[in-house]
């Protein structure tokens, strides 16, 4: 596999957040909520709560075979879509912090969040990751592979549902990794409801599709609900 220069990386990177931008035209700039949690034991922290129970059979099951092929540099991620001068990594800590952010310019250098997964209370963003509940690679198995650069670029930034992208300890996101449902969920179950019904809007919006063990896991987890 060719190894591109750094100066073709950066020529490429850039051109790339031109055509989104283009794309997107003046996208506006996406309402947030900060979804506070009024704790610091992980042990009484309430669980987020979602709109509304979702209908699974709005999720189209596809068990074919993995296409292959997935590469993260695919999908360019904290890009500036919103045009805001800050990058969808800083503006999701703003919005998820429980507390006004402190920033050093756009970089966000204190807060408070409460980790979904885990319950871990953070104030160090470092030890944050900022996490798609959908994650990119399953987004690829699930029908990303077929999109364009634009619309990958655009569900890897996207801040229009406030639980597409949620920051979480770095540990339980590595837990996590690329998987689906059936394969891992948090550990918090009071969060299976919030966390199913978060996945099945995401591929829903974004017409991707569902494994049966994918489905009928999720449907474990809204039995919670």
């Amino acid at each position: 596999m060719a190894v591109w220069p750094v100066r073709a990386k950066v020529t490429v990177a850039s051109l790339l957040v031109v055509l989104v931008v283009l794309h997107v035209a003046v996208l506006p700039a996406a309402t947030r909520d900060h979804r506070a949690v009024a704790s610091t034991s992980t042990t009484t922290i309430p669980a987020r709560t979602p709109p509304a129970r979702p209908d699974l059979t709005q999720l189209a099951v596809d068990d074919g075979a993995d296409p292959g092929g997935y590469d993260r540099g695919l999908f360019p991620t904290w890009l500036d879509l919103d045009l805001d001068g800050c990058d969808t990594r800083d503006d999701t800590l703003t919005a998820e912090s429980e507390i006004p952010v402190q920033r050093d310019g756009c970089d966000v250098v204190a807060g408070r969040w409460t980790s979904v997964y885990d319950g871990v209370v953070v104030t160090d963003p470092g030890q944050l990751d900022v996490d798609h509940v959908v994650p990119l690679a399953e987004a690829w198995r699930s029908g990303a592979h077929a999109w364009d650069g634009v619309r990958r670029a655009e569900f890897a930034n996207s801040l229009a549902d406030p639980d597409h992208l949620v920051a979480v300890t770095a540990a339980s996101n590595r837990a996590k990794g690329d998987s689906s449902p059936d394969r891992w969920r948090p550990g918090r179950r009071d969060t299976w409801c919030w966390y199913a019904t978060a996945w099945i809007t995401i591929k829903v919006t974004w017409s991707l599709t569902a494994t049966t063990g994918e489905r009928d896991a999720l449907g474990v987890m809204l039995d919670t609900c």
